[in-house]
């Protein structure tokens, strides 16, 4: 049961984030819509696509939030076991993710080397929540 927990917490940061990303296609599609379907791509063009959105839109007003960069870097080492973004993490460690354990290695070879704890989530979901939108393209 405990291993099954930090599973879910894991699953809900990548919902969490592709959540977000899934937004700011939606708007930047409602903003645009002469523009067919483009592939924004990662962390980088979607933030400067949401800040250039910031500019013309309230709702995106001073966004993303600073430290969505470290989430992006948590979900990749979720999705990836990428060693960059262990590597970024030791180097940038937020105070808010205290007590957070980034293995070298996956424990089995399949579960990802992160184990987070709800004051992680917690903080992750704020983080994520200022980072836009704020509402769906059509307000609601």
């Amino acid at each position: 049961l405990k291993e099954a927990l930090l599973e879910l917490r894991r699953a809900f940061v990548l919902s969490a984030c592709h959540f977000r990303e899934t937004s700011v296609y939606q708007w930047f599609h409602y903003e645009n819509p002469t523009i067919k379907p483009v592939n924004l791509g990662n962390y980088r063009k979607l933030a400067e696509e949401a800040e250039k959105s910031g500019e013309k839109d309230l709702d995106f007003k001073n966004i993303p939030d600073p430290n969505l960069q470290i989430i992006s870097h948590i979900s990749n080492i979720i999705k990836h076991t990428r060693d960059n973004s262990r590597k970024y993490l030791s180097e940038h460690p937020p105070k808010k993710l205290y007590g957070i354990r980034v293995e070298t290695t996956a424990p089995n070879g399949f579960q990802p080397p992160i184990n987070l704890e709800e004051h992680h989530l917690d903080w992750i979901f704020d983080v994520v929540s200022r980072s836009g939108p704020l509402a769906n393209p059509n307000r609601v």
